[in-house]
Order: structure tokens, then sequence, then C-alpha cells
């Protein structure tokens, strides 16, 4: 067992083949005993995997775990693991788990002895014990985590590299330096200088290397801090499209997409603009090449004509455009959502993904519904934070599309929306609820053959069986790619999500 270990691992893939937020403890409560626990210490093989001498060492206590989960009585392989004093190695092939392809997984675990807090030794009881993961019941503490949902699947779905894909995130603007983002996370402008304050490329907008601050009249950097921006609204948005950090119990829909960075709030009053909103959605449809998806999850009053011109325009050049419809559980006549002709609409999903969220609202324009209760994404420049509302269901269906675009960037925006609607699935008061939901498992697999296996040994050698839970997509027999979801230990389930 890893009782008194807090688990960290390192999956070493030895391929043969080509292709291979801040997180509330979900401990007990009260106070948090100190006492003697290990700490795991995980390397690869400098012979093996080009190791570069350091150490990667998890100092979070107990993440993202699950009490009262069984081992699989009947596991598809039971591996042996060989230790050389702290150090244990597990390796299993694709052979050994009834898996398509020739590749082999080095499961290095090496643990130290240390003291750090822990309340692992209390006791969970109640519906915790049994909600651990799966259907509808993808919730930490009623919280909707794409990571334990079937939405994660999507990142199976293969991605050509470079394909220009860009989801402009249009709002209050979105803290840049948050650490769950990559450093390619954002889409930038090439023709432009980003320290000069000109306007290199002539298109109007001095600096605009990573999108533009309509409200401000400035550019964004990818230092922009939460002090720079006066909400978390658009890093929780953007968060659910793009950006990954494990450790936090969090992952996007889309870890590889991009996000345009447009704001339309005014500091002072935080108050979207209309002119704003205007000049943001030309923007993003004259400077994403193609490929171009809008997020805009929020509602206004449309000035005249000038949102829904803007948005005729955007549609003209072949953008893809989401919108949420509100939290008022009523019909909604606001825009960007009101426009149908132009705008696919986002509602609520209820928990049980049977039905529409009696919250969320719904109008004409209304094509999908998504989870909409506590989804869990970021939170300024370093927290992670759930919350509700279709300002969160929205960028799951916009990460979906950047995924099926991602694939084959040569699709029309109304190829992405077919396959949408082709992979939903009709909930009740369709005039209400568009399409439905998305079935993402059979989206997925229109791509890739998924597989689920489990593999069981003693990984730390403490003389009784863990339990490695796997999650592997072949495509045509080969590869595609393949995650060691949780390890299963003591009757504690806890989420890892490494790659293999």
């Amino acid at each position: 067992m890893l009782k008194k270990i807090i688990p960290l691992l390192l999956l070493t893939p030895l391929l043969f083949l080509t292709g291979c937020g801040a997180l509330r403890s979900i401990g007990a409560g009260g106070d948090k005993p100190t006492q003697p626990i290990y700490k795991n210490y995980v390397r690869v093989d400098s012979s093996q995997n080009g190791w570069n001498g350091e150490d990667l060492e998890y100092e979070y206590e107990g993440i993202n775990k699950k009490w009262g989960v069984s081992l699989s009585s009947i596991p598809d392989f039971t591996a042996t693991s060989v230790s050389d004093g702290l150090k244990t190695t597990t390796t299993f092939i694709a052979n050994d788990i009834g898996v398509p392809g020739s590749f082999k997984v080095n499961f290095v675990y090496e643990k130290r002895s240390s003291k750090v807090a822990t309340s692992k030794s209390q006791t969970r009881t109640g519906s915790e014990s049994t909600t651990y993961l799966g259907g509808s019941n993808t919730n930490y503490e009623g919280q909707f985590r794409i990571l334990e949902s079937d939405y994660r699947l999507g990142i199976h779905i293969p991605q050509e590299e470079n394909n220009g894909v860009v989801v402009s995130v249009i709002g209050q603007g979105v803290v840049m330096n948050h650490e769950a983002f990559r450093d390619d996370a954002f889409w930038q402008n090439s023709g432009e200088n980003c320290s000069n304050e000109e306007d290199d490329d002539g298109n109007g907008y001095a600096d605009d290397c990573y999108g533009y601050d309509f409200a401000q009249n400035k550019g964004f950097s990818l230092t922009t801090t939460q002090e720079m921006i006066i909400d978390s609204h658009e890093t929780q948005v953007a968060g659910i499209i793009t950006g990954e950090s494990v450790k936090n119990g969090y992952r996007s829909i889309n870890p590889k997409s991009q996000i345009m960075n447009l704001k339309v709030v005014r500091d002072s009053d935080r108050k979207h603009l209309v002119s704003a909103v205007e000049k943001s959605i030309r923007y993003s449809a004259d400077n994403i090449d193609g490929k171009c998806i809008l997020n805009m999850s929020f509602t206004i009053i449309d000035l005249g004509t000038l949102i829904k011109d803007s948005l005729e325009y955007a549609y003209g050049k072949g953008c893809l455009i989401f919108a949420g419809v509100g939290n008022s559980g009523d019909r909604s006549t606001f825009s960007p959502h009101y426009y149908s002709d132009y705008v696919e609409g986002i509602t609520g999903l209820d928990p049980n993904g049977t039905e529409r969220y009696s919250g969320s609202s719904w109008s004409d324009s209304v094509m999908f519904a998504s989870p909409v209760i506590k989804v869990y994404s970021l939170a300024g420049s370093d927290g992670y934070y759930a919350e509700t509302g279709t300002s969160y269901s929205t960028p799951i269906i916009s990460g979906i599309a950047s995924l099926i675009w991602g694939n084959d960037p040569n699709l029309s925006r109304q190829d992405v929306l077919d396959k949408l609607i082709y992979h939903s699935e009709k909930i009740p008061e369709f005039d209400r609820t568009g399409k439905g939901k998305i079935k993402v498992r059979k989206l997925v697999e229109s791509y890739v053959e998924l597989h689920f296996k489990t593999v069981q040994s003693d990984i730390d050698n403490d003389g009784q069986l863990e339990q490695l839970n796997l999650e592997i997509s072949t495509n045509d027999g080969e590869f595609n790619k393949g995650y060691i979801t949780h390890i299963v230990d003591d009757g504690v389930q806890y989420s890892v999500f490494r790659e293999i």
C-alpha cells in the first residue's frame, strides 16, 4: 500500500512505434496531524530517456483523492515489480494488457522518508465514498471537473501541428501568466513588435501581440497578472479551453489550443462596452486565418445593429461563434446569442446530464447544452476555482470544436458544426436545448479506438497490491496516446493522469 506515501509517478515511455484549480483538500477536515510519511521521488533512467539528473518531487498532500474504492477483482494484467533499495520499477508492454501496437512502460517509484501534514488517516464516510468517478457523477464535492469526466477523452483526438486553430476569448480579459498556461497558449501576432508601443503591422492597434484591450485601448503581454485584470471570469473561461495542472486536479478540454485575449470591459465600472465588443469580433475575424472560433461568455444589449453587423462580418469570414445564453432560467433576448443566424447559443446541462439546468436560460439560438454546475477551472494568477453558469458551459463546446478543427484544418465551419451535431444526443425541451448534449466518447471513438485497462502490482514494494488504471487510444492498430489515470491504494483512488 501507499498508506503513508504521497503519490507521484513518472511514466517512462519506451515507444517502439511513432506516436505515442488552488486545489482544496478533499480530506475530512479538522486539524491535519503531522506524522512521518513518505514523499515519492520519481526519475527517468538516464540510459533510457535522457534524464537530466534532477529528481521530481511531488509535495502536495493527497492529490485528487477519493475514498471507498476497491481494487478490480479481475485486472487485465498483474505486473512484476523489481525493487532496488527505495526505488521500485514496474514494467508492462502492450501485449500484456491486450492493446494493439508496440510500446513499453516503465513505472519508476522512489520513496524517501519525510514529515508532512496529512489528513489521510481520517475516515471518509457517506456518499463521498461512492462518488469517485463515472457517468454524470463526475464531481468533487459537487464540482464538475473535466479531468474526471468523459470530456477529458477529447484529448485523444489526434491533432495536426501548427493547425492554426485559435479560440478568441472575448470578455473581461485573461490573466496570461497563470501557472497552468503553457508558454505558447496564446495566439501571437507575428507582425507586431511587442515593446515599442507602435502599430507595426498597420492594423490600427499598437502592441496587439496577443490580442487587445479594446476598453482601455492597449495591448497585453505574457506577464499580464491578476492585478491588471479586474476579474477572473475570462481566466476561468480560457482555462476550460486550454491549460493543464494535474497536480491541482485540473485539465482543460484541449491543452494544446491557443487563445486570443480580447478585453471589452471597462475597468472603472466593469461594464461591457458595445463598441469594444463590435471591434473585438471584427478583430478576431481579420486576424485569425480561417480556423476561427469565437467564445463569448456574456450577454449585452446591442446598440442599434453594431454587434449584429460585426457577427455577420465574422460569420462571413468563416468563424464559428459560440455564446452563453445566460443564467436567469427563462428566455433571453440579449446579444450576442440573440442573433441566431450567426451564433450557436449554449445553455446549461443539469448534473445528471438528462435535461436543461433550471437556472440556465434559453433562446432561439441554442444549439447545445453542456455542464454548468461548479465547473472547475483557473482563478487569478495561480488559483483554481469552481463556478456555475453558462459562461463556463460555452468554452466546453468551444474547446471540443477546437479539437475537431485541429484534427483536420481543411474543414469548414459547417463541417465542424455538423460533426458536433452528429455526435449529439437530444434531451427534453428540444426548443430550449437545441441538439442537446455532446456524446464525447462517441465523438472521440469516431477518430480512435479507446481501451480502458487495469494493471495491478506492488508498485511501492510494501507487500500489497496497488492498481493502475489505464486509458489508451490506438488508431488502426498503432499507439496514439495513453495515460495512467488513477492509482487505487488502500481504498483510496488518486487521480494522477500521467501520459505514457
